[in-house]
């Protein structure tokens, strides 16, 4: 094993009771990819046939050498791994970093350590948009990053991903166009869009640039900051929007870590440094024995914002938690809206091994500077607010249709997303009447859909897609957790 070790923060926790409400919201919460990685668990066996008990003699084999020779010989499939010897290391590593106690201590292999270190960091080739997939599989864009790319050469929120080096993209659906528009850095990739009733032709040479913060001026005296994981840059990245207002007005930030795993402590420090200044107890780091490991702030604040609102829910975790209660302690003018945080309290290490491949062990717990815990608790908003139940809606891949006098929960959501959008209805159960059948036909001809007055896919998929435009690029009209951080921030 070598010698380095690397403190870090796990992937995207999902907290009981929010699994089926963060799978739902996240599809209305845009990025262009977000690479997650799953932890196989070891299997079980099952009709095991008792055969001779013996005992290992001393200084003889471990058990976990005995189980193995035994796997080696007498197994039915071992045969059928073309390297046995490996497929069993890699099979004991597993098993062995598995504890019901402890589900952040895992084992990964070099190629899932690559996409591990990617999924924090959210690094691309490409071009720097993030881009929303309609009923008909046509790809929009809808945000373009700060200095990429796409902004360079002048793609615009609205277009409509048209052709990629000569390839016709409507109607493909998300994953073709990312796989057309990413490849290697400093390759030039053609791109027509569509523009309201024009085409615009674009050649882009694709580069390196991180997607984990995103800051934009939403009103004279706000300044809005998308942080949606702790990337190796993203403190960078945060302070070089936020240098951009400095002077103009802005003296109101709200930032947004909804759905935020976290990622690097390092840059839950730098990112507080930038509000908190230099010497701040951000975190305190403690192993098993009780020895503490300070971190604090370094380097110079931005002094200009005043008043703060920082956004959470069930799925802010992890360094995310580590910034927000280092704010909440420091910052004197700060509120934090949404709801119940994740509550992941511990702080992992990654230890190399020879082979490339890497364990990932809990070794502290951590504490905020007033030797606050919550670890599996999590922190409490001082102004709670749920989102409407439409931005619950989840997408599928296909539905049954639902007909007058059947019931459907999906029917029940899509009834949500009419009320949020000012249709008059009150009843929003999933049972189709001929009430909420009328409105359906009024959505259908609204929207240039098929007129059935039933809910069938197409329908659905407008609807969902409806709401990511709401969510991502109407706050103030829809979000009730933003509307409420505005309010706050002018109160």
């Amino acid at each position: 094993m070598e010698e380095e070790k690397v403190k870090i923060k796990m992937e995207r926790y999902v907290p009981e009771p929010e699994q089926k409400l963060r799978r739902k919201y996240q599809s209305l919460k845009v990025m262009m990819v977000i690479v997650c990685i799953t932890t196989l668990l070891l299997g079980f066996f099952g009709g095991l046939l008792i055969a001779a008990k013996g005992g290992a003699p001393i200084n003889g084999p471990t058990k976990a050498e005995e189980i193995k020779n035994l796997l080696s010989e007498k197994w039915y499939y071992a045969n059928q791994q073309e390297d046995l010897d490996s497929y069993l290391d890699e099979k004991a590593a597993r098993g062995i970093t598995t504890f019901e106690e402890d589900s952040y201590t895992v084992y990964m292999s070099a190629d899932e350590l690559e996409e591990f270190i990617q999924s924090i960091n959210v690094n691309y080739v490409g071009l720097g948009v993030s881009i929303l997939e309609d009923q008909d599989k046509n790809v929009h864009i809808i945000k373009v990053l700060n200095n990429t790319p796409a902004m360079e050469a002048g793609l615009m929120a609205g277009d409509v991903i048209y052709e990629i080096d000569g390839k016709s993209m409507l109607g493909v659906g998300i994953d073709e166009v990312q796989n057309n528009a990413l490849g290697q850095e400093n390759t030039t990739v053609n791109v027509k869009v569509q523009r309201g009733n024009e085409i615009v032709e674009y050649d882009i040479t694709r580069r390196y640039f991180e997607s984990t913060a995103y800051g934009e001026q939403v009103a004279d005296d706000v300044y809005y900051l998308d942080i949606s994981s702790f990337g190796a840059n993203t403190a960078k990245d945060a302070r070089g929007y936020l240098s951009m207002v400095e002077g103009s007005g802005v003296d109101k930030l709200i930032i947004d870590l909804r759905d935020n795993g976290g990622g690097f402590t390092t840059t839950a420090r730098d990112l507080a440094g930038i509000f908190l200044g230099k010497g701040a107890t951000v975190i305190k780091e403690q192993t098993s024995d009780g020895k503490q490991t300070v971190l604090k702030t370094m380097g110079n604040n931005l002094d200009f914002i005043k008043k703060i609102v920082i956004l959470v829910n069930g799925n802010t975790a992890s360094a995310s938690e580590v910034f927000t209660l280092a704010m909440k302690e420091y910052f004197p003018n700060l509120t934090v809206v949404g709801t119940q945080t994740y509550g992941k309290g511990s702080a992992q290490s990654l230890f190399t091994l020879s082979d490339g491949s890497s364990v990932k062990v809990t070794t502290e717990k951590w504490f905020s500077a007033s030797d606050i815990s919550i670890d599996g608790v999590g922190i409490t908003p001082d102004v709670e607010v749920m989102l409407d139940d439409a931005f619950y809606m989840a997408t599928v891949g296909e539905i049954e249709e639902v007909k007058e006098g059947q019931y459907s929960p999906e029917l029940q959501l899509f009834l949500s997303g009419l009320k949020l959008f000012g249709y008059p209805l009150e009843d929003t159960n999933g049972y189709l009447n001929s009430e909420k059948a009328a409105l359906i036909t009024k959505y259908q001809q609204e929207h240039g859909l098929e007129v059935t007055g039933t809910l069938n896919t197409r329908t659905y998929r407008s609807m969902i897609y409806e709401l990511q435009i709401a969510y991502n690029n109407h706050k103030e009209l829809y979000d009730a957790q933003y509307i409420k951080a505005l309010e706050i921030l002018h109160q």
